[in-house]
């Protein structure tokens, strides 16, 4: 069965959320929730994204060569050749900026994300 997982990237408090799992818009703000686990009760926390629309980087089915999970938006490098995940229908691919073609990504390495860390693809 397909494991669909997200990752949100926080604008506004330049941060990303690793753990987050729902999204809502009940009032016309952005919620996010969060399993939090506590000494014997677990419980889910709601928290406000800020002003800015939380951006949403799925989660690709496939990890790099240390067994990370990779997501939509990571940055990959391989001898040398580093390029980011992107999502180009119907597939995930890598665009090092001069070609965008599928790949396994089995034998790259994440170094980072385009949100955390674009200095990276310059």
């Amino acid at each position: 069965m397909r494991e669909i997982k997200f990752r949100v990237w926080l604008p506004s408090e330049k941060r990303m959320e690793r753990d987050m799992f729902y999204i809502n818009q009940w009032d016309g703000r952005c919620h996010y929730t969060q399993p939090h686990h506590y000494e014997h009760e677990d419980r889910v926390v709601i928290y406000d994204c800020g002003e800015e629309e939380p951006i949403l980087m799925q989660y690709i089915e496939q990890k790099d060569r240390n067994g990370k999970e990779i997501y939509v938006g990571d940055i990959l490098e391989n001898s040398g050749w580093i390029g980011q995940v992107v999502y180009n229908p119907p597939a995930y691919k890598f665009d090092d900026g001069e070609s965008f073609f599928g790949i396994y990504f089995r034998d790259f390495k994440i170094i980072g994300n385009i949100y955390e860390n674009p200095e990276l693809l310059k």
